[in-house]
């Protein structure tokens, strides 16, 4: 049994999945991109590189924490609502979008530095905005995806699978990229 050579079946259904699967992701390629960049950011930051923020005054510590953890959670409601009232950019701008929000990493990184002494609103202020945009430009990613699928005749389903497929990725890449961020600025 077995086979040894030529494809045995197989060929014949990874020729079915890419004759389905092609043409959608050739058309919604950029949302699912930026999927996977808006969420490789937010895990990346939250709750990556933010649980190295310390309260400046040592009677703020124990609240700190959970502090900044509502702060992204508030956040991250108003922008995934956001977008059901508001778009503020369409499938042309949403790289650009993904571009700007890419900037929290380098903003969370300078706030670690030894030399950075912020008091304990900025990193409550950057966490909430972390929140806002990706819960904004993520769920418009997603949205959009779907919506451009839609308008271009292909399957909206496969365009809703492939960009959860993208953001589970992003999720999974940001927590690894989160390790050794913060990995690197522990042992710098």
């Amino acid at each position: 049994g077995g086979s040894s050579g030529g494809n045995g079946g197989g060929g014949a259904f990874w020729s079915a999945v890419l004759a389905t699967w092609s043409p959608v992701l050739r058309c919604v390629w950029v949302e699912c991109l930026s999927v996977f960049v808006v969420f490789v950011v937010c895990l990346a930051c939250f709750p990556g590189l933010s649980t190295s923020f310390r309260a400046p005054d040592p009677s703020l510590q124990r609240w700190f924490p959970l502090s900044l953890v509502g702060a992204f959670n508030v956040g991250d409601l108003c922008g995934k609502a956001l977008p059901a009232s508001v778009r503020l950019f369409d499938s042309k701008q949403l790289p650009l979008c993904v571009t700007v929000h890419m900037g929290f990493v380098i903003a969370f990184i300078l706030l670690l530095q030894p030399w950075a002494t912020p008091p304990a609103y900025v990193p409550l202020v950057l966490v909430f905005a972390l929140g806002l945009s990706t819960g904004y430009v993520g769920c418009m990613a997603l949205v959009l995806a779907a919506d451009k699928a839609a308008s271009s005749g292909k399957d909206r389903e496969l365009a809703g699978i492939g960009s959860s497929m993208s953001l589970m990725l992003g999720l999974a890449t940001g927590s690894v990229l989160a390790l050794k961020l913060t990995s690197l600025l522990n042992d710098g």
